[in-house]
């Protein structure tokens, strides 16, 4: 299985590239290679990472937390068609997930922004997005936000409203808008704890928004401006 899921990962990059790198997996393949032929090529080394990984997602406090919960991978928004079709990794009880697989020290504000996008994108607020996080899955950790402490951190000092309405009004004319979700007053309770969605709720993973962070984490939390919640 882990063999398949690393070919389905190069053709996933063929996908979304429109090409494969070179010397790669499927740059070497010809006329006559067969799935079998391309599990067998698989590096051992990274069979090895993608096992790590997996073992690193298991605890709740990675992603064991969504077992058992109706998950949306690849999910699409209301604007996801203006911007080439963007689609976000995961989402699950009011959490938008983007996973991440390159060192801390990799990531910055385009990461960021990244969810940012995402989060406008949203038009309808089909999703009801509460809270944004990425998950970095070489580390098994989770850091996130609650979208009321999200937005500054990235410049905003409009509501999320006014935001993805202005979005909205870049790409089409008003009479061509889909409904804009209303401007949440994030009064709705969250999914675990069936409390007020504000700054010290729990996340949609029963973690404290505010808990301490995990010393192993820190080269993460000098990266990203986002707490870190040790699980």
């Amino acid at each position: 299985m882990i063999r398949l899921c690393a070919v389905a990962s190069y053709f996933a990059h063929v996908y979304r590239s429109g090409g494969c790198d070179r010397g790669d997996l499927l740059d070497r393949a010809g006329a006559h290679t067969t799935l079998s032929s391309l599990l067998a090529d698989v590096p051992h080394e990274t069979v090895e990472d993608i096992t790590a990984q997996l073992r690193l997602a298991e605890p709740r406090e990675a992603l064991g937390w969504l077992v058992g919960r109706e998950v949306e991978c690849g999910a699409v928004f209301a604007g996801s068609a203006h911007v080439g079709g963007a689609d976000a990794d995961l989402v699950c009880a009011g959490e938008l997930i983007d996973c991440k697989a390159v060192a801390p020290s990799r990531l910055g504000t385009r990461e960021l922004y990244q969810l940012a996008g995402y989060l406008l994108l949203d038009f309808d607020d089909h999703h009801r997005i509460r809270f944004v996080s990425l998950y970095l899955s070489r580390q098994g950790a989770m850091p996130g936000r609650h979208v009321n402490e999200f937005l500054p951190l990235v410049g905003a000092t409009a509501s999320l409203w006014e935001l993805r309405t202005a979005l909205q009004d870049f790409f089409v004319p008003p009479a061509e808008h889909v409904a804009v979700g209303p401007d949440p007053a994030w009064a709705v309770p969250c999914p675990k704890c069936r409390a007020q969605a504000e700054n010290g709720c729990v996340t949609p993973r029963g973690i404290p928004a505010r808990a301490t962070h995990a010393p192993r984490l820190n080269a993460v939390r000098r990266r990203l401006p986002m707490p870190h919640p040790s699980r």
